[in-house]
């Protein structure tokens, strides 16, 4: 009877074991959602693209392109410092612009999201979105790798005033913006990545933005504030180039060695393409996993073994 008893046990502690050990794994393996970057086509050299009109207060300052559409040049009033080239009307540059700026706003519209902004400060990369209006004060810091996205979906109106601080190796120019009527950027404020508002855009005295402003039908307004293309990088593959030793030498065996191991530890603490978070080591939560299964086997050999002394069946 004791051995039956000692054996249920067992059999139980080893379910039990298995069960944490896989919801474990599952738990931090888990990535996170496929937030995609959507192609900006024609769009993506333009610093400020709007439909009616560009009206600057005082001198606003793009790093790239300029444009209106169907707006017309007698539509952009103002000082203007354009680092790249002004379009105006649907059958320049800037109408194919917003065509494709349009085709923008509605990939970010239709991705799957992950769960309410509301206005959190350190949300993980993927798809967040508002219920409606979205004010948000303070600072937003966004944490990941070279190919992590974010996409805020914001169906009515938005008022950002603060900073967004981009961390690790997170890029400006994959963070994206999906406003379903106005959006103002308030006083002193510095945001980051491009910005597709429904309507009108404001840009308050002072505030910077990295990266976009794209107003699908409305107006764009500007008061001495510079808007600088965002910067986009790719992955570094290892470490810089460095004058190559002989062939078949020692040093060229070593050097390769080294530049293998940091491109494998490159791979091992990146993130995958669709924007998931760094996949944990499995081989080690097995490990932990099997060994706990063992001990709990010779723990019921050695309790059986004695109660077999003992006299007990």
């Amino acid at each position: 009877m004791k051995t039956n008893k000692v054996l249920t046990i067992s059999i139980i502690l080893i379910l039990l074991v298995a069960a944490a050990g896989i919801s474990y794994t599952g738990v931090i393996a888990r990535p996170y959602s496929g937030a995609t970057a959507p192609g900006l086509g024609a769009a993506d050299g333009f610093s400020a693209l709007a439909a009616l009109s560009a009206t600057s207060a005082n001198t606003t300052t793009l790093a790239g392109n300029l444009g209106l559409s169907p707006g017309v040049e007698s539509s952009r009033t103002g000082p203007w410092n354009v680092g790249g080239t002004e379009y105006f009307g649907p059958s320049t540059l800037a109408g194919n612009a917003q065509t494709d700026a349009l085709g923008a706003y509605t990939n970010l519209a239709n991705q799957g999201s992950d769960g309410a902004w509301s206005g959190t400060t350190n949300p993980n990369p993927g798809v967040w979105s508002s219920g409606s209006s979205e004010t948000f004060t303070g600072t937003l810091t966004l944490t990941g790798g070279y190919d992590d996205v974010w996409v805020f979906q914001i169906p009515a109106s938005l008022t950002f005033s603060g900073s967004v601080v981009m961390e690790g190796d997170a890029q400006a120019c994959h963070v994206f913006w999906q406003v379903g009527e106005d959006t103002t950027i308030a006083s002193g404020s510095t945001f980051v990545g491009t910005l597709i508002s429904e309507n009108n855009i404001v840009l308050v005295s002072g505030a910077n933005v990295s990266g976009r402003v794209i107003s699908l039908v409305g107006a764009l307004t500007t008061d001495n504030n510079t808007i600088s293309m965002p910067p986009c990088n790719s992955a570094q593959a290892g470490p810089p180039d460095n004058p190559q030793p002989e062939s078949g030498s020692t040093e060229a065996f070593v050097g390769t060695q080294t530049a293998l191991t940091a491109t494998a530890q490159s791979s091992r603490a990146g993130v995958p393409s669709t924007g998931g978070a760094p996949l944990q080591g499995d081989g080690t939560i097995w490990f932990v996993l099997g060994f706990s299964i063992l001990i709990v086997a010779i723990l019921f050999y050695l309790t059986r073994k004695n109660l077999r002394n003992n006299g007990s069946k």
